[in-house]
């Protein structure tokens, strides 16, 4: 029950941060999309796959078994020289990051404001990847109201700085520095809150410790490039093969999606504590808690897809503007990713926490071979569309091999009674919607969800256990929220 409780208390936390960071992030890329001209807009995604894609050098998954291995850590010493370790390594891979970033902007476009915003673009990121560090510690410890802290500033910073630019006219370049002083705000905070309350590194080094780590990460950095990799290559081949407009239309549509994946993440990310230690101790209750996470996920992401495909051209004029209107269609496409995506976060989650991060690895690089192979056969006939269909066939291959791997080598499970209630049920608002939708497009949503709603506890989806562990994880939060002396930040 007290793990229960710190999960409950672990995942309102992060969700609090990340739904504010939902919300900013989709009205930062609203304005973004509508101040910046489509080509421009085009460069702006364009220099931001290159940037999330490469970035992801200068991590490697040394933060996730920085986190693994300090959650299962009693020793002080040895979690100060695992963050020792953590930090020299990642400081080494940052330089190498920032010069493949700017390196393949350099060849791929040769114009010195596109250098320039990719400079400061690559420094926001190897910041922010630096910055990681003390958000992994405060996982390990799962004290996670310190990661919703740091994001809703960092958030919070990054869109008063948009807003200046465009009131200002500042340009693509004036976007990139916004977000390079929002990470470098986020990162003086997050080292500060770590020494205050949790410790810092410490000036001897084991290169025998930085190996192990680095090697026992490899796989987690190489599945990460791949994930990264496979939801940025569509963007940068489509810029290799059409136009910077068509490139501007699926980063707006994309860009959507991909803050919704958020979601998943840090619903997991808030588990991976426990993941790691019942990977060591309990094959049983891993189980239990996997199938228990797949079910809350899927019973979100249903209503989350039925609702941008009945409300698609609403929703892409709300948060991108007329300049995309013609896009609906590929948001509908789009859409269904999530179908697939919020299960292969969870199945990598729970590899990675099992010593199975090869595995994970194999799978992404699997998927992002098929979706290389794919956009360049697609985007040259479809376009975007055919980037949109390319990433959905490669998904849903990381989907299959993902849930293959953790059935096999992980925990066996069963799924049948989980997935069968809530697909019934979405499937019948789904019919409501579509009879609703010639009467009025939102009438078509808001009767068919509250049905869904309904029907969740009518049909006894959840078991009483998982709801007295929400509702008790909720009172909990508000009682702390009302105290509100915030005093557990710094210790």
């Amino acid at each position: 029950m007290r793990t229960a409780s710190r999960v409950a208390q672990n995942s309102l936390a992060l969700m609090s941060g990340q739904v504010y960071g939902v919300v900013i992030n989709l009205l930062a890329i609203s304005i973004i999309a509508r101040y910046l001209s489509l080509k421009v807009f085009g460069e702006y995604g364009f220099i931001l796959a290159v940037c999330v894609t490469l970035g992801m050098l200068a991590d490697m998954g040394i933060n996730r078994v920085a986190i693994r291995e300090i959650a299962r850590e009693d020793d002080r010493d040895k979690e100060i020289m695992i963050l020792t370790a953590v930090v020299i390594s990642k400081a080494i891979l940052s330089v190498v990051s920032f010069g493949a970033i700017v390196f393949v902007v350099w060849v791929v476009s040769g114009s010195p404001r596109m250098l320039l915003a990719t400079i400061l673009c690559a420094l926001a990121t190897v910041i922010k990847i630096m910055g990681d560090i003390p958000e992994a510690i405060f996982k390990a410890y799962e004290r996670m109201k310190n990661n919703a802290l740091l994001k809703i500033v960092e958030d919070t910073s990054y869109i008063l700085g948009v807003l200046v630019v465009v009131t200002f006219d500042l340009g693509l370049i004036g976007i990139f520095t916004a977000l390079l002083i929002s990470t470098v705000i986020r990162v003086v905070l997050g080292f500060g809150i770590l020494s205050r309350g949790y410790f810092l590194p410490g000036f001897a080094w084991d290169p025998g410790l930085m190996k192990w780590i680095f090697m026992e990460a490899l796989p987690i950095g190489f599945n990460r490039v791949f994930r990264k990799a496979a939801l940025r290559i569509d963007t940068i081949i489509l810029n290799l093969l059409r136009t910077s407009q068509e490139v501007g239309i699926f980063h707006g549509v994309y860009r959507i999606i991909l803050i919704a994946s958020i979601l998943p993440f840090n619903i997991t990310e808030a588990l991976f504590p426990v993941y790691s230690r019942y990977a060591r101790h309990s094959q049983e209750s891993l189980r239990v808690v996997f199938e228990k996470s797949f079910k809350f996920l899927l019973i979100l992401v249903l209503p989350l897809i039925l609702i941008v495909f009945v409300l698609a051209r609403p929703l892409v004029h709300l948060f991108l503007g007329d300049k995309f209107l013609a896009a609906a269609p590929l948001m509908r496409v789009l859409v269904l990713l999530l179908g697939f995506r919020f299960f292969t976060i969870l199945c990598t989650k729970i590899l990675n926490a099992s010593n199975q991060q090869k595995r994970a690895a194999y799978a992404s690089g699997l998927a992002l071979g098929v979706n290389i192979l794919l956009d360049f056969l697609l985007i040259w006939f479809y376009g975007y569309m055919g980037a949109a269909v390319a990433t959905l066939i490669s998904d849903m291959i990381l989907f299959a091999v993902s849930m293959v791997y953790v059935r096999r080598h992980v925990c066996p499970f069963e799924l049948g009674a989980i997935v069968t209630k809530p697909l019934g049920l979405i499937i019948l608002a789904g019919g409501v919607a579509f009879c609703l939708r010639p009467v009025n497009g939102f009438l078509a949503l808001g009767v068919p969800l509250a049905l869904y709603v309904f029907f969740l506890f009518a049909f006894k989806v959840f078991e009483d256990e998982e709801l007295n562990f929400m509702w008790g994880g909720l009172r909990r939060f508000q009682l702390r929220l009302q105290k509100a002396d915030f005093s557990d930040v710094e210790s």
